[in-house]
């Protein structure tokens, strides 16, 4: 027999929802019997029942549209109360679950949607490379206090390390006082140790992203930095991008020019790639140290006092800082970082107060 799958997959639930109640002779089983428009079940096959019922009748009429009429034989085997054949009449009116909306309607959404956007992000108070965990902290803050901010992310997704922690394991560690941040998004932690705090490295993930998108930050993700925009005096005045998957096609395929924004300040969330300080230590106006061996005590401090404005226009925060400065890494505890990103927003709300 021949089912609509909606409506094939809705009695499959009923079945299952009357099964599960079916205990001993004693209990009452509930028939769940929907109908839109016409129902009928022949009485000589509910003397086949030999428990009390309850018959329920639940109308999924459409309006005043009668789509589908319907049949159910009911049998009983083995304390087991089966749906024995579903008869389906009119199939052809039945009701639809969802509006009408055409293929190129979805298309047109998404074209004009991305495009009207994308045209307001086009020059910005900030933008943040590096969706990582200091860059959403400072897109956040930034955001929070009234700025335009942009975060530009090459991968498809947000949040970096914060989502796996260590080796795989999901877990995230943060060292007081980092755990008053966890507090302020409402992720939920535990103390390890004294001083020590561990967390759900998606739970913390998500909610900090969440947060930051709440905030009203715009994210360019699947986006990579190509360059930076250099202004009077070697300022740093925005970025040039491109798609990332341009850059793993052979050139001669992915000869695609890339574009550009502007902002008043960049911020390098990059990681110990520290990719917007690189780009001007291509052109000999800076030079970064590379980062250090793993030492989490004096790492975390040091990342945090380190975190500031490192050229004209380029503020540095999480583990960039790390890799310009020379300074020790920290490995996966995360209460620097968050901690790095707010006093980013704070280092650069300064300079856009200039």
């Amino acid at each position: 027999m021949i089912f609509r799958h909606k409506v094939f997959r809705l009695f499959t639930e009923i079945l299952i929802t009357v099964k599960s109640s079916v205990c001993a002779p004693e209990i009452t089983f509930k028939i769940i019997l929907l109908y839109d428009g016409f129902f009928f079940i022949p009485f000589s096959l509910l003397q086949g029942i030999f428990f009390p019922c309850e018959i329920y009748l639940f109308n999924i009429q459409k309006g005043n549209k009668i789509s589908n009429s319907l049949c159910l034989y009911l049998t009983l085997y083995k304390r087991e109360l089966n749906f024995k054949a579903i008869k389906l009449f009119q199939e052809d009116n039945m009701g639809e679950i969802f509006s009408k909306v055409s293929e190129k309607e979805v298309t047109s959404a998404i074209v004009s949607g991305f495009i009207k956007e994308f045209e307001k992000i086009i020059e910005s108070d900030v933008i943040i490379v590096g969706g990582g965990p200091s860059g959403l902290m400072a897109g956040k803050e930034l955001s929070s206090k009234g700025k335009k901010v942009v975060i530009i992310e090459r991968n498809n997704y947000l949040g970096g390390g914060f989502w796996t922690g260590g080796y795989l394991m999901n877990k995230i560690t943060v060292r007081h006082p980092g755990e008053e941040i966890l507090k302020d998004l409402g992720i939920p932690f535990e103390e390890f140790g004294e001083g020590l705090y561990l967390a759900d490295g998606p739970h913390a993930c998500s909610k900090l992203i969440a947060a930051t998108c709440d905030a009203g930050v715009k994210i360019l993700n699947m986006t990579t930095l190509e360059d930076v925009v250099l202004k009077e005096k070697g300022a740093v005045g925005g970025v040039v991008i491109n798609w990332t998957p341009i850059e793993t096609l052979p050139r001669e395929i992915a000869s695609v020019d890339p574009i550009a924004l502007e902002s008043k300040v960049v911020i390098d969330a990059t990681g110990h790639d520290a990719n917007v300080v690189k780009k001007i230590e291509e052109r000999g106006i800076l030079k970064t140290k590379g980062y250090g061996a793993m030492w989490v005590e004096k790492s975390e401090d040091m990342v945090v006092k380190y975190t500031g404005e490192v050229h004209p226009g380029l503020v540095v925060t999480g583990m960039a800082v790390s890799t310009f400065f020379g300074l020790p890494r920290m490995g996966p505890t995360f209460g620097a970082m968050l901690l790095s990103g707010k006093k980013a927003a704070e280092v650069t709300m300064e300079i856009l107060s200039r």
